[in-house]
């Protein structure tokens, strides 16, 4: 099969190789985790990082929703170190939910934004950090797709006449696998 090298990140879908990252995020792993400080070349700490299925990001002991991920590209630079260099195409950005905010538009009104906030990982290797943006984003695509999902049930049952729908019940069968 593809490695997740050869996988493109930009159009998340429902491929075998996206799902088993979607998977792979879920259950979680270490990775490095890296912010700017006050101190030249900011600071790197280990940590348990991991996604629940509703797109909130958990690591050492925090936790936000995330917005979005992608793999941070780096040039060849002589003055880098040996772990710069080691690193080069292993780091990956998830941009979270921060504060929400208002901004005001050119009509003249007011919308509402969210505000970012970026954290930087460090993975063992190039092709984990592009299985962690690639699970995220998968992760991602599916809230998405499920929040649709039950926009257009809602728009259904309130049409539906005298509450039909409403009344009726689900069952949802699920294989168990072993």
């Amino acid at each position: 099969g593809a490695g997740f090298d050869q996988f493109q990140v930009k159009g998340v879908d429902q491929s075998p190789e996206a799902l088993a990252a979607a998977i792979f995020v879920v259950q979680g792993g270490n990775l490095c985790k890296s912010w700017r400080s006050g101190k030249m070349g900011g600071e790197r700490r280990s940590a348990f990082v991991k996604m629940s299925t509703g797109g909130m990001l958990s690591w050492g002991g925090k936790s936000a929703h995330a917005m979005r991920a992608s793999v941070l590209k780096e040039r060849y630079d002589p003055r880098m170190s040996k772990s710069s260099y080691r690193d080069m195409g292993c780091k990956f950005e998830v941009v979270l939910e921060g504060d929400k905010v208002f901004a005001h538009s050119n009509d003249g009104g007011t919308v509402r934004a969210v505000e970012g906030r970026v954290l930087n990982f460090t993975a063992d290797t190039a092709e984990l950090a592009t299985r962690w943006v690639t699970g995220i984003m998968a992760v991602l695509d599916m809230v998405k797709r499920e929040a649709s999902g039950r926009a257009k049930q809602a728009r259904v049952i309130e049409s539906a006449p005298d509450g039909a729908l409403a009344k009726s019940r689900s069952v949802f069968i699920t294989a168990q696998g072993g």
